[in-house]
């Protein structure tokens, strides 16, 4: 986008999102829609799915040159409106916009797990892959609560530790 731009927070119309934000990519505006990974279980289906979802249900970032095109932002089909405050659009600085393309981009949005629990089995080598361990090899030593939680060793502080972590937090090693 050529010129000086200003981002602004952009509702949409409820679950939405990424639609609106073709239509507003092909009217011309610069967009951006924070998107996370999540896994879904629709019904009558057995399998999860992995799919994208926004990170901020209902709203967007779309950068809008200095001299605004408000009217041609609203009459885009799934913009709801723009947030305001005392009826003063509200901008967004670029700091926020590019810190949360970096944390996208990080997958600090994704809410997945990297292995089925189904897949992990006593003794098998993970590794832990968000909370305080993060990067930590384990070995699965036993389950907790069903399957939802594994003891697993650890080696740290020294020698090897036997921790309690959801199993939704773990990797299988090759």
């Amino acid at each position: 986008m050529a010129g000086e731009f200003d981002w602004y927070v952009v509702y949409t119309v409820p679950r939405r999102e990424m639609a609106t934000r073709d239509r507003l990519l092909r009217a011309g505006f610069e967009v951006y829609l924070p998107l996370g990974k999540k896994w879904i279980k629709p019904r009558h289906v057995k399998a999860e799915r992995e799919v994208q979802v926004a990170v901020f249900p209902g709203y967007m970032f779309v950068a809008i040159e200095a001299c605004p095109r408000w009217y041609q932002l609203l009459q885009v089909d799934g913009v709801g409106g723009i947030l305001t405050n005392n009826e003063r659009p509200v901008r967004a600085r670029s700091e926020l916009v590019d810190a949360l393309r970096y944390a996208q981009d990080c997958g600090e949005f994704d809410q997945v797990r990297a292995t089925s629990p189904d897949l992990i089995h006593r003794d098998a080598s993970v590794t832990i892959i968000s909370g305080p361990l993060v990067g930590y090899e384990a070995r699965v030593a036993s389950f907790e609560q069903g399957q939802a939680r594994a003891m697993v060793s650890v080696r740290m502080l020294g020698g090897v530790r036997e921790v309690s972590v959801p199993v939704d937090l773990l990797r299988l090693l090759a």
